[in-house]
């Protein structure tokens, strides 16, 4: 197995950044019935909080799936049933949480990939806290306490790899076949295309565009 690793231009948004910008070149895009013909298969996982949603959706859809004709695109998402952590919701004082949807998220992608190659599932973030098999530190709760601080890591953690988890079960579960497997957060923007391999062209991932 060879391991290569190379640069892309990525940029993580948080709540309250402004994300970078890069040109780039302006493009129709085609529709999902015209995307495949003989070509390949990639899943596009997507997972985590959706806080950032409709800054960084425009620019995965742009620099991605409709940069990428040659291959059919499934999206697998896997989030929260409220788009920011409970930590960050308090401090910007959201209050109720703003709540996310299925068809939320499918119409940022609605005119790149069908409705019947997109899977989702939401989940309940106490719920999938109190599934991990984490035991509770006794005594009185404090963060400032060492066994309450190394808990609450393990917990925030361990929530992030179960919604990874549910986007690649959900991959399993599918029953197809994908040439490439892609995972992005959601609060992941792209600065510029990022290009696949078309098909028939040998794999060489660190080729300059």
């Amino acid at each position: 197995m060879r391991l290569v690793v190379c640069s892309y231009a990525l940029s993580f948004v948080g709540a309250a950044t402004t994300p970078r910008r890069e040109a780039a070149p302006r493009r129709r895009a085609p529709g999902p019935a015209a995307r495949r013909s003989g070509g390949r298969a990639a899943a596009l996982l997507l997972t985590g909080h959706v806080r950032t949603f409709h800054r960084t959706a425009p620019t995965v859809k742009e620099h991605l799936l409709n940069t990428n004709t040659a291959y059919e695109f499934s999206i697998f998402a896997s989030t929260y049933t409220v788009r920011e952590a409970a930590a960050i919701a308090s401090r910007q004082s959201e209050k109720p949480q703003r709540q996310v949807t299925g068809p939320f998220v499918f119409s940022k992608y609605a005119d790149a990939v069908p409705r019947q190659r997109f899977f989702y599932h939401e989940h309940d973030p106490h719920a999938v806290k109190l599934a991990l098999p984490f035991k509770r530190p006794k005594g009185t709760f404090s963060t400032k306490a060492g066994a309450w601080r190394a808990y609450l890591k393990k917990v925030r953690v361990g929530s992030m790899f179960a919604v990874v988890a549910k986007a690649y079960v959900m991959l399993e579960q599918s029953g197809r076949r994908f040439d490439v497997v892609i995972r992005l957060r959601f609060d992941l923007e792209l600065l510029g295309p990022f290009k696949l391999q078309p098909p028939g062209v040998a794999p060489d991932p660190c080729r300059a565009a």
